[in-house]
């Protein structure tokens, strides 16, 4: 535990009670560890992952129940 710097977290989109569990478990190690949370959108890290020169990348999540998570990235997204 001494060697982190910091701890990051998924801030969805998501499973509403797995994010909630998941981020007060990161909240509980980072203030008693006294380091930052950083918290990160899921849909653009998996965007970001990929590069295009033109054109659109739409990444998709299940939400289940025949739904999903989706969000639009253009190649001008920026890191």
């Amino acid at each position: 535990m001494s060697h982190l710097n910091a701890i990051a977290i998924s801030k969805g989109p998501g499973s509403y009670t797995g994010l909630r569990i998941g981020v007060s478990a990161a909240k509980g190690l980072s203030f008693a560890l006294d380091i930052p949370l950083i918290s990160v959108n899921t849909l653009q890290s998996f965007a970001l992952s990929v590069s295009i020169e033109k054109g659109y990348k739409i990444p998709l999540l299940d939400a289940r129940r025949m739904e999903v998570y989706s969000q639009v990235f253009s190649e001008k997204t920026k890191k």
